[in-house]
């Protein structure tokens, strides 16, 4: 997913970044396995843009790694567990597929 990001810097998105045989893969997955439609993840990756100032920040290690049960109590709060978002509520086999895969 790196791949999605462009940088704001005038640099211009090469078509290798948003198609070919991962992204169809892709697609496929999301399709067959959650319902997405496959014509709307194709246009979500042609709109996509590279931020190459983000990719940088992530690669950086952090100043120090925190184990999951110190973020824990930063991400699942009780508010948040009473009042799940529009998004989570909306499409919850995505928020599932991404639970499980994060083995959360």
């Amino acid at each position: 997913m790196a791949g999605i990001f462009w940088a704001a810097s005038g640099q211009t998105a090469l078509a290798a970044d948003y198609q070919g045989p991962n992204v169809d893969e892709f697609v496929a997955e999301m399709t067959r396995d959650y319902g997405f439609a496959s014509e709307q993840l194709l246009d979500l990756f042609a709109q996509a843009e590279r931020k190459q100032a983000i990719l940088d920040a992530i690669s950086r290690p952090a100043e120090r790694v925190k184990p999951w049960k110190e973020y824990r109590p930063i991400f699942i709060t009780d508010s948040r567990i009473a009042t799940p978002t529009q998004c989570t509520a909306s499409s919850s086999r995505p928020a599932i597929w991404l639970m499980r895969s994060l083995r959360i």
